[in-house]
């Protein structure tokens, strides 16, 4: 068995190595991480392939149908323009709209990875990028087409943004355009990235309110024209998400699935799903969604993978006692939106939401993870003294 004053002088050497040809090293590794990941995806497809699409196999229709961009009928207008895209390159009407999340899986796991890299250093970037590596939840969801896959991509981006410490001329406009992208692929991420840029630009002491105002009105100017062409044509300006409200309110009211709502269950669907039995039933519903969200969904998304979780959890504590507090207010953030249906059940009674309403969370919780990662190689390589 090794001594370990020859496991120490190996590690030692092995390090004075990498630091020598650090550059060429790290192009290496990441490149390889990145090859590596979208091999992954390709064994998912291969695997999920045969799975029919749910929701987003109509996706196709309403690229056909769409004149302009923000003429996409009930569904976010970028996602559309993103399936005509594809539609251009492939003829395929499902490997058009399964290219399109495995593309967004790909760039979110490139910049959870690189983010927590330049964030926090090389061992942070590993580990986010292991722990991304081992979630089959992101492996599944990444052929389904769904629209939350792009958003999600989105968010992590906004989580980098967030927790950059450096802001140049660039950051409020480029804050305003994401979220104003994230909003435009899933409406309910206009509450998310709206806290997202207050807490952007308050934490950790107060920001310009000049650049604050650049972003918000940048990211609601981008998203306005959707709401005008929904408030015309349907008569509200929420008018495209009145069947899913609808749908939802259904479930909040029988617990499972009846098939197709009637008609006249989307009238009043909103004030059936969020105030049919007041506004403090609808306070503690949304409390109970947010408790849900981190307490049931999130262990759900890294089931399997729960070494990750614990090293997201050590992450937080991390980031929290380096000055970063609000981060764990944007985590809440993304969950806010769908806090109202986590309580609910989808198809069966106990069965909750679809796992994909709480999608996003699994990247910036991957960037902890690589936080926490890191702490952990760097207390026990001082712990022991094996670097040098």
């Amino acid at each position: 068995m090794a001594r370990p004053s020859t496991i120490a002088s190996l590690i030692n050497f092995f390090n004075r190595q990498f630091q020598k040809y650090r550059l060429e090293t790290e192009i290496i590794f990441w490149t390889g991480c990145a090859l590596g990941y979208l091999c992954l995806l390709g064994h998912r497809l291969s695997l999920f392939a045969s799975v029919a699409l749910s929701d987003p196999a109509g996706y196709p229709g309403l690229a056909r149908a769409s004149h302009f961009f923000f003429d996409s009928a009930s569904r976010e207008p970028f996602q559309i323009f993103l399936v005509k895209i594809a539609l251009k390159l492939v003829s395929n009407d499902e490997t058009a709209v399964r290219l399109i999340s495995l593309f967004f899986t790909e760039a979110a796991f490139v910049t959870a990875v690189m983010g927590a890299r330049f964030l926090w250093g090389f061992w942070a970037g590993a580990g986010a990028a292991l722990a991304l590596a081992s979630n089959r939840v992101a492996g599944f969801y990444s052929t389904t087409g769904y629209n939350m896959v792009t958003y999600s991509f989105f968010i992590v981006l906004l989580a980098v943004f967030f927790l950059q410490e450096r802001r140049g001329r660039w950051a409020a406009p480029l804050m305003g355009l994401v979220s104003a992208l994230a909003s435009l692929t899933r409406l309910e991420g206009l509450a998310t990235t709206t806290l997202g840029q207050v807490l952007y630009f308050w934490k950790p002491r107060p920001r310009p309110w000049r650049a604050a105002c650049l972003a918000l009105c940048l990211s609601w100017g981008l998203t306005a024209p959707y709401l005008i062409v929904q408030k015309i044509r349907t008569g509200q300006f929420l008018g495209s998400h009145k069947p899913h409200a609808a749908f939802w309110a259904v479930r909040e009211k029988s617990g499972q699935d009846h098939g197709a709502d009637p008609p006249s269950s989307q009238a009043n669907a909103w004030k059936n799903l969020f105030l049919r039995r007041g506004p403090a039933d609808a306070f503690l519903q949304a409390a109970q969604g947010m408790a849900l969200g981190f307490a049931w969904y999130l262990p759900r998304l890294w089931q399997g993978a729960e070494w990750a979780l614990a090293l997201a959890l050590l992450g937080l504590v991390v980031l929290w006692r380096r000055g970063h507090k609000s981060f764990a207010l944007l985590l809440a953030a993304i969950i806010a939106p769908v806090a109202f249906i986590l309580p609910l059940d989808q198809v069966t009674p106990g069965s909750g939401a679809e796992l994909r309403f709480t999608l996003p969370l699994i990247w910036p919780t991957a960037m902890l993870t690589g936080l926490g990662f890191s702490w952990t190689i760097r207390t026990l390589a001082e712990r022991f003294n094996m670097i040098r």
